[in-house]
């Protein structure tokens, strides 16, 4: 029994089907990009803010603890999707960053992208 009275095991398949569904919800939005189109630096961030807002929506509620949490691993697995696993030593998610950190760090991806 769980602490609201459920069936322990009921709440454990639950979540263990809702993050299925996200995780293959999210090899969609990663694939559904068409072959011949050039992804520009915008369609990617826009791209994997879906992918983090569909894991996060999947395992609500959650803590603001729990929301980073499955932000970094929506980011972690969208990268994977995309370009490889990324050196855990060394990759930042932007969900660790303060807001001014990501625009830095965007503002670069977008003058890599273009020039």
């Amino acid at each position: 029994m769980n602490k609201h009275g459920g069936n322990l095991d009921n709440d454990i398949q639950a979540g263990a089907a809702a993050c299925l569904q996200a995780l293959r919800r999210m090899e969609q939005i990663a694939t559904a990009v068409p072959v011949n189109h050039t992804m520009t630096a915008e369609d990617y961030y826009k791209e994997r803010a879906l992918m983090v807002a569909t894991l996060v929506q999947a395992a609500k509620p959650l803590s603001p603890f729990m929301s980073g949490f499955m932000a970094t691993l929506a980011e972690y697995i969208d990268a994977s999707l995309g370009c490889g696993q990324p050196v855990s030593e060394t990759w930042q998610p932007e969900a660790i960053k303060i807001q001014t950190e990501v625009a830095v760090s965007r503002a670069k991806s977008y003058a890599t992208a273009v020039g």
